[in-house]
């Protein structure tokens, strides 16, 4: 969905798409679109369309939902994939591990 897109909730009736903005859910920069109702905030994925974000607030009482694990997507480290991140590590320590075995060669 994009920004001005409408779909139906057979709670809440016509909801309409307000935006999109960058946000960090479950550990990962995710691109998210929101809505607002008359008592909620929603905030989707816009490549899963999952609902990972929800503000509500009612007469009696307010709630915040947020997806804070999942295994749809990586966790992010310093904005990288996990698995790119500790491949990187991996090569440095290895590369770092040449070098000085070529130093202490050289020194002998």
């Amino acid at each position: 969905m994009n920004t001005g897109d409408t779909f139906y909730d057979k709670n809440e009736g016509n909801i309409k798409i307000s935006g999109a903005e960058v946000r960090t859910y479950a550990g990962a920069t995710r691109t998210v679109v929101y809505a607002n109702t008359s008592q909620t905030k929603f905030y989707w994925d816009t490549s899963t369309g999952i609902l990972v974000e929800a503000f509500s607030s009612y007469t009696d009482y307010s709630m915040h939902t947020t997806a804070d694990k999942t295994n749809m997507w990586q966790t992010q480290i310093f904005g990288l994939d996990s698995n790119l991140f500790y491949a990187l590590l991996i090569a440095a320590v290895a590369i770092l591990a040449v070098i000085i075995f070529f130093v202490i060669r050289r020194k002998k």
